[in-house]
């Protein structure tokens, strides 16, 4: 036996033995908590998604787990929050920074400590014989992202996965492409050659055990030193030897924030730019592909404290994509329906409450540029219309018509008085940037006020060229405020119509009851 593999094995020793504590673990009432074997994330049938993955194991148990850093419980929160999986437990990730890599590593703590928490779930699910029963674990991170329809979509993908799965993603990244794209199985379903990203899997009976050696296999990971734990996955998936599902298109995304492995702050993603090759077998014919949304974006514009939060509220309820990770200060339990990555570009633009650009407008048109064709591709995925909202795009209206010629802008008009009035309440009690002088407050809302109104000018001359040129330009379907509030069912049909969504009763009435009464304060 080599030196060098001699000292690979004893590194691995030392962590296994300074990691031996972090077990899966139940403190009751501690954010920490992880889970014992007893936890009622081991499942019998049921039914949502644990039901239907013990259903696709032959009635298996299924053990679900959210991998989260003890030093990291706002990610813990936000995944909590924002997760339609009941039953999904939290297990305490490694934490590179403390457990020491091995010489060989190159990557640093932070993957290295990714791959041991995906180690030590399959460790535990081996100790407690999931192996031998079939059991299914699923697999999340903490940044996992669950679009709107999530649920509906994930039905529809396992009802229609084969019953010889290996593992199965449900979010991630095609790779190998050029050698060989996506294999359709059916209209839900691909086989693919390679699979990058780990935010989401599910790993079932024998298959546990052929992944856990794989990835201990520690001489062969030293040949490749900058892989991470999602690339030696790959090597297993492209030896073709074993049977790894996913779905047409993905079905959760990765959430944007600052990353705990490589330390860089990204913005929501799906991966769904891929092809996917017809079925290999006999007499298949493949379905045509669903298009991008072949109608312009919709931006919601208005002012700070004007209805623009309630306004896209209900494009939100009516299906209109957004974005993948909504917030915003405007109605706390909800937010202010404003994408996280729009948001971002549009503060480092115009900081509230500056009235003048503080970015170069070439980059911050390359972001929007950016932004606008990842959720216009979504968007065209789901078969649904693309959009977004922030009161500083009041700014940015000439930018966004260079984008999208064909953009639709619903204006929330507000009394400008109003809306001063309540911005300036809102910034007396606010703390850090939200807080502003009066003034400073009256300045902003003006200038907003100013620049919608030559945004919509704009737009009439551009409606009226391209109607004389037979083409489609932009328009601008105006909502008052008061009548929204007062009356919001005729308001949301002329919305509907407007943008010739085809809506379900539910979402139409969802969309109404999310301008309650008690809503009508501000």
């Amino acid at each position: 036996m080599s030196t060098a593999v001699v000292e690979l094995r004893r590194e691995m020793q030392r962590v296994r033995l300074e990691t031996s504590g972090c077990r899966l673990e139940r403190e009751s009432g501690s954010p920490r908590a992880g889970l014992t074997a007893s936890s009622s994330s081991l499942q019998s049938p049921a039914s949502g998604l644990l039901g239907l993955l013990s259903k696709a194991a032959g009635g298996a148990r299924v053990r679900a787990l959210c991998i989260n850093l003890d030093r990291r419980p706002d990610r813990w929160e936000s995944f909590a929050h924002g997760c339609p999986v009941p039953d999904v437990e939290r297990f305490p990730a490694i934490d590179g920074r403390k457990v020491r890599p091995p010489r060989w590593w190159t990557q640093g703590g932070g993957a290295w400590g990714c791959m041991i928490s995906h180690i030590r779930i399959l460790e535990q699910a081996l100790a407690d014989g999931f192996d031998r029963d079939g059991g299914v674990v699923l697999a999340l991170e903490d940044d996992a992202l669950f679009p709107p329809d999530f649920t509906e979509r994930v039905e529809r993908f396992l009802r229609a996965l084969p019953a010889d799965w290996d593992q199965v993603y449900f979010g991630g990244q095609h790779r190998g492409m050029r050698v060989r794209p996506p294999q359709r199985v059916n209209d839900e379903v691909v086989r693919p050659y390679m699979v990058n990203r780990t935010q989401a899997y599910a790993v079932r009976g024998h298959f546990i055990l052929q992944l856990y050696r794989h990835l201990c296999d520690w001489p062969a990971h030293a040949q490749h030193t900058r892989h991470h734990v999602d690339h030696r996955m790959e090597l297993l998936h492209k030896s073709g030897r074993y049977h790894i599902y996913a779905p047409t298109h993905w079905l959760i995304g990765q959430a944007g924030g600052k990353s705990d492995i490589s330390g860089r702050t990204a913005q929501d993603r799906f991966w769904n730019f891929h092809t996917v090759s017809p079925a290999p077998q006999a007499g298949h014919r493949r379905p045509p592909a669903r298009r991008l949304a072949r109608k312009g974006p919709v931006w919601v514009v208005g002012l700070h404290r004007s209805g623009s939060s309630v306004t896209a509220g209900i494009l939100h309820r009516l299906g209109v994509h957004l974005g993948n990770r909504l917030g915003g200060y405007e109605n706390r339990g909800t937010g202010g329906f404003e994408a996280r990555g729009l948001a971002t570009i549009c503060e480092q633009a115009y900081p509230f409450p500056s009235t003048e650009p503080k970015a170069d407008p070439a980059v911050t048109k390359r972001l929007l540029r950016q932004w606008l064709r990842a959720r216009m591709r979504e968007a065209g995925h789901r078969g649904t219309t693309a959009g977004g909202k922030y009161p500083h795009l009041c700014f940015m209206m000439d930018m966004l018509l260079e984008l999208a010629p064909d953009s639709r802008f619903i204006n929330i008009d507000r009394p400008i008085d109003e809306s001063i009035r309540s911005l300036t309440d809102r910034s007396a009690k606010a703390k850090g940037w939200l807080r502003a002088s009066p003034e400073r407050c009256e300045a902003l809302q003006r200038a907003l006020d100013a620049a919608k109104r030559a945004g919509l000018e704009r737009i009439a001359a551009l409606a009226e060229t391209a109607r004389g040129a037979g083409n489609p330009g932009p328009s601008v379907l105006t909502i008052h405020y008061h009548d929204l509030l007062a009356n919001p069912t005729p308001e949301i049909d002329r919305i509907i119509e407007y943008l010739g969504l085809a809506v379900r009763p539910e979402q139409r009435q969802a969309a109404i009851t999310l301008v309650e009464p008690q809503r009508k304060r501000h």
